[in-house]
């Protein structure tokens, strides 16, 4: 039957749901990744020029934040609900949600079924066993965004409480100024710099994403053009993938080694090429060979 495989963001705790064969995922999905490695830029908001009234409105910013940051880590659904409802603390709260939904900078490991281990060195004795331990749903949870993009499930069913409150909002805006739909605030995502480089930060190397990749090696591109290239979603898949098991379902012989990716458990982010230091190693070249290799060959 062979091995099915899950991306999992590991600070965060979130993962992709299985995403079937790495093959299967290398072709048909591979673009789900990017917007969740993206690095938001934050975006200050000027507040509202009507005074606050409501006592949380009051509090120091340093408190707000720290508000907001425990509503994202626990109840997504309340940090919207506040954003929407409080004014003062749209901007707090859009910067708590965008840095806790985001797995840019955070550790990515692409996991088989049949792993049975995990990289030395790169977690806790804790994370190690709530990796591993399939079994235990509470221990990693859906990332509800990458979820929807996949299977296509609406806002409303991902956010009830918070969709039914701005809902409400919305039936009530003629006499509310500071109405946001709620898919503005779930659903937007950081747009794809020009000159994109995926970072990974923890060995200070980059991959130079130069050209989107294309029809020949997935279905979701449009550009007619052969070539090397290679996306970077289907660069985190490969060089993130980690089992003891090496089948695939790619149809190029793969090795032990090959499915213990170099960069598994690594932190990684997207940025503009412009972002990356100078003493950073280029690693295009490499990536790409590896990646022609153990792709499926050209009939």
């Amino acid at each position: 039957m062979g091995q099915y495989w899950d991306v999992f963001c590991i600070d965060n705790r979130k993962r992709t749901g299985h995403l079937g064969k790495l093959a299967e995922a290398f072709y048909s999905e591979p673009h789900m990744l990017e917007s969740r490695l993206v690095r938001h830029r934050t975006v200050e908001q000027p507040a509202p020029a009507t005074p606050p009234t409501a006592p949380l409105e009051c509090l120091p910013p340093l408190v707000k934040r720290r508000i907001c940051t425990f509503l994202a880590a626990v109840d997504v659904d309340g940090l919207l609900c506040v954003i929407l409802s409080v004014p003062h603390l749209s901007a707090i709260g859009q910067a708590a949600l965008n840095d806790h939904v985001s797995w840019a900078g955070k550790r990515i490991i692409t996991l088989g079924d049949y792993a049975k281990n995990v990289p030395q060195n790169l977690l806790s004795a804790d994370e190690e066993k709530c990796l591993l331990n399939r079994d235990d749903c509470s221990s990693y949870v859906l990332d509800r965004d990458v979820f929807d993009e996949i299977y296509g499930v609406s806002t409303s069913k991902a956010y009830p409480r918070a969709y039914e409150f701005s809902y409400a909002r919305h039936e009530k805006r003629r006499t509310m100024n500071s109405h946001i739909p709620i898919e503005y605030l779930v659903n937007r995502s950081a747009p794809l710099p020009a000159n994109r480089v995926l970072r990974n930060l923890t060995l200070k190397q980059y991959y130079r994403d130069d050209s989107q990749c294309n029809r020949q090696w997935c279905g979701c591109c449009t550009d007619d053009n052969v070539n090397d290239n290679f996306g970077v979603g289907q660069v985190v898949l490969i060089m993130t993938c980690w089992s003891e098991d090496y089948s695939t379902s790619f149809h190029a012989n793969w090795t032990a080694d090959d499915v213990h990716g170099e960069w598994a458990g690594h932190r990684l982010d997207i940025v503009a090429s412009e972002k990356v230091a100078a003493d950073w190693e280029d690693v295009t070249d490499v990536v790409r060979a590896k990646l022609m290799r153990l792709r499926d060959q050209p009939e």
